[in-house]
């Protein structure tokens, strides 16, 4: 049985699992990541905030959920519009983000290959960024990479908090993923943010310590949607086996299950070689 395991946030992975399964492989979507969308007033209060420290020429979105959450503000308070998005150009971090995007009436969205925060970053810096003033739209407890690269190219950056990302208090998928790795079901496994490594090893407390989480995980070839996932797994000692060229979840499904097939199937013509003992 081909079976891959893979982190989604809590309330999604419906497409994910299906489109495994059109690749003929088996899922078990497991969540460590609860995204809640900040209060409508409280989104208002800090963009009237940031507002008021001068005119934005950036403002970029890490996800689509964010797009959906802002608009829906802005539609509540109609006059803030034209002032919050009159010259300024919009970046989206990848496609679904740009769609979401589109899907607002916004025509003109910048886009870098890399969908990633270096790939925004390096977006970005193609032009002075000196004085500049970037808002990033995000979650409350994302990294600081982006802000701090671009406060280093003279850009003058404030994080939009669009909404918080914290653990689930549901732990039932992630127990089924603990039980999954002890009997070695996985073929491979893949951590679609830096957040749903580090709160794996949260919620595996009680049920896993952290070193037989490892030796565990050791025994499945391991996927990172990008170098800010690829970087957590290595923080907590986990060998990594892939990561798309671009930072797509398809991509990085599609990879890591072509991955495998090469070890199973160098697995079986090693044994061929060997013969029966």
């Amino acid at each position: 049985m081909k079976t891959l395991a893979v982190t989604r946030p809590l309330g999604e992975g419906d497409d994910t699992a299906e489109f495994i399964r059109q690749l003929g492989w088996q899922s078990l979507i497991f969540h460590t990541v609860e995204l809640k969308p900040r209060n409508a007033e409280e989104i208002f209060s800090e963009l009237r905030t940031v507002l008021s420290e001068g005119p934005v020429d950036y403002l970029a979105f890490m996800n689509p959920k964010g797009v959906s959450l802002l608009f829906d503000v802005l539609k509540t308070h109609p006059s803030t519009l034209p002032g919050a998005l009159g010259h300024l150009h919009i970046v989206a971090v990848g496609p679904k983000t740009r769609e979401a995007l589109l899907s607002q009436g916004v025509q003109e969205v910048l886009m870098p290959e890399d969908y990633s925060s270096t790939g925004v970053a390096g977006l970005l810096s193609r032009v002075s960024l000196k004085g500049k003033r970037v808002i990033l739209g995000r979650s409350a407890e994302a990294s600081d990479v982006l802000a701090k690269a671009l406060t280093a190219k003279g850009a003058v950056v404030r994080t939009l908090r669009l909404y918080d990302s914290s653990t689930p208090t549901d732990r039932n998928s992630v127990l089924r993923c603990l039980e999954g790795l002890r009997k070695n079901r996985f073929q491979g496994v893949l951590f679609t943010s830096a957040v749903s490594v580090s709160n794996l090893f949260k919620m595996a407390k009680g049920s896993m310590s952290p070193n037989d989480l490892v030796e565990h995980l050791t025994h499945s070839l391991v996927g990172a949607i990008g170098p800010a996932t690829a970087k957590r797994l290595r923080e907590f000692g986990i060998e990594l086996h892939v990561t798309p060229a671009r930072h797509l979840i398809n991509e990085a499904i599609r990879a890591l299950a072509e991955a495998c097939e090469t070890r199973r199937a160098s697995g079986a013509a090693l044994q061929a070689e060997v013969g029966p003992r």
